[in-house]
């Protein structure tokens, strides 16, 4: 598995996300769309909503599922699957959402080369989604617990911020050689 990490304080990781999706994709004439996990619930957990509702207002023209007003729970992830497998078939799909991982993680987004599953870390039970993902690692996994360590949105907020504008700049950059449902 293909994983690439970075500092969300990074100066440029909104580009350093954009270059590595773009390094990731199998080939250049796949279908794109964005599907973004989470709840609005939970401070942690709204890191993807957030990043969708950012990425939206950027204008991105392209599908992008989950955002604030909308959210994709860790729970509807199997409807939502269903949904996109009948809507969108044989499009790629990159996933966003927020992780719990080792203390010296936390701080971290990571771009992967495969999906994700979500609910993971709290012992969910859930099936995997995405082609490609990118996750903020927000909380610690001390034994059976998880904990999100991130308490201020404002961190929450800026990590979403990284990734929208690393989506936004993955799409402008390949606009002219993928085909982004509009």
């Amino acid at each position: 598995m293909e994983v690439m990490s970075f500092d969300y304080k990074s100066e440029n990781i909104s580009n350093f996300i954009a270059k590595t999706l773009e390094k990731y994709l199998n080939t250049p004439s796949e279908s794109i769309i964005f599907l973004f996990i989470g709840s609005d619930s939970n401070i942690g957990d709204s890191l993807a909503p957030i990043c969708g509702s950012l990425f939206e207002s950027q204008g991105g023209g392209v599908f992008a599922y989950g955002n604030l007003i909308n959210p994709i729970t860790a729970k509807e992830v199997p409807y939502a699957i269903e949904f996109i497998k009948r809507t969108h078939p044989a499009s790629l799909v990159i996933a966003v959402d927020a992780a719990i991982g080792k203390k010296e993680d936390v701080g971290l987004i990571k771009v992967q080369k495969t999906g994700i599953k979500p609910g993971l870390g709290v012992n969910k039970d859930l099936p995997a989604v995405g082609d490609m993902s990118v996750i903020g690692i927000l909380g610690e996994k001390r034994g059976e617990k998880a904990l999100f360590t991130v308490g201020k949105i404002s961190t929450v907020y800026k990590m979403a911020e990284k990734i929208a504008n690393g989506l936004e700049i993955f799409v402008k950059n390949n606009q002219k050689r993928l085909n982004f449902y509009k």
